[in-house]
């Protein structure tokens, strides 16, 4: 019997995921083409932060996965508008 969305939950460490620094760039570069936003390393805490959220909608369990996701065809057309809201509000 499958894992229950709940267990599942319950079994992922409630600490922040944290982005490498080789994901962070691109992400940020892709962010400043996108918006005009500039995300500096000094933002990589904040950044991270606010898509905690989006990682736990997602069930995904790094900012590597989400990152593959982000810059996959599907993955930017359903997910660039939720991006921009969580980085931006």
């Amino acid at each position: 019997m499958p894992e229950s969305r709940t267990s599942r939950e319950r079994a992922r460490p409630s600490s922040m995921v944290s982005m490498n620094d080789k994901d962070y760039k691109r992400f940020s570069e892709f962010i400043h083409a996108e918006c005009g936003i500039k995300l500096p390393p000094s933002k990589k805490t904040m950044v991270e932060a606010r898509l905690q959220k989006r990682l736990r909608l997602l069930e995904m369990a790094s900012f590597r996965e989400y990152n593959e996701y982000l810059f996959s065809p599907t993955g930017l057309s359903e997910e660039l508008g939720q991006l921009i809201d969580a980085i931006t509000t």
